[in-house]
């Protein structure tokens, strides 16, 4: 399981513009990974997510049909260099010349903004006339090629779609979403006995009072999600539970 909580808050509003100037060094090569429907944008060979797990989520948004959107995953491991930056608006043209209207951003944070200063994601589908899926929290990748969102709290936590010039709108913490999302999205934080009720990957865990929420990197946040049915884990987070 791979996890990344990077957040990118630049990248130019216009293409002509490259921001993050004096971050990293000059000429810092860009390594990039193509797959069916997925870019793998890296700034070292260490950056997470690698290559085994984009390749990992392109067969499973290929195996749900879902190539009709371009998926674009930035890894890093440190400061982002203004050349990754370069190159991410050089594929953005591409796609965009190559008649590609949506693209799924997987990167911690892109949906996430202000009145002030717009979510990256709103600054990329206003620059370049395209839908942007982005999450507005941590995007953590689940074995399987669900696309998770742990930290969640609002509505604008999960996934969002955004379009030019509109408000986002909400898709829910799991992308591509399953059938029973929604109904799962509506379940109260706490049952009758006062258990938590604490959201997971494939579907919720259920925690006795008191217990510490479970973080990524938890057994529970490792059980794939299965698009037809949800799943209810019972006990507690950590290495030996959940």
């Amino acid at each position: 399981m791979s996890r990344w909580g990077t957040l990118f808050t630049r990248l130019a509003p216009g293409r002509g513009e490259q921001p993050g100037s004096g971050q990293g060094e000059p000429d810092t090569p860009v390594l990039v990974d193509e797959y069916d429907g997925l870019t793998l944008l890296r700034a070292t060979e260490q950056a997470v997510p690698g290559p085994q797990d984009a390749a990992e989520l392109a067969r499973s948004l290929g195996a749900d049909g879902a190539q009709t959107v371009a998926t674009l995953v930035v890894g890093v491991d440190g400061p982002v260099p203004p050349e990754l930056w370069t190159r991410l608006g050089d594929v953005l043209d591409t796609l965009r010349d190559n008649g590609t209207t949506t693209v799924r951003l997987v990167v911690s944070g892109a949906g996430s903004g202000t009145a002030q200063r717009p979510a990256l994601a709103q600054r990329i589908a206003d620059a370049w006339g395209l839908g942007v899926i982005a999450p507005g929290g941590s995007a953590l990748l689940v074995p399987g090629g669900t696309l998770f969102v742990p930290d969640a709290h609002e509505p604008s936590g999960g996934w969002q779609l955004f379009q030019p010039g509109t408000e986002p709108t909400p898709l829910g913490t799991r992308h591509p979403a399953p059938g029973w999302q929604t109904a799962f999205a509506a379940l109260p934080e706490h049952t009758a006995a006062g258990h938590a009720v604490r959201p997971v990957p494939a579907g919720v865990l259920l925690q006795p009072p008191g217990t510490p929420p479970p973080v990524p990197g938890d057994l529970c946040y490792a059980v794939p999600v299965d698009t037809a049915h949800p799943t209810v884990l019972v006990g507690v987070p950590g290495p030996g539970g959940g």
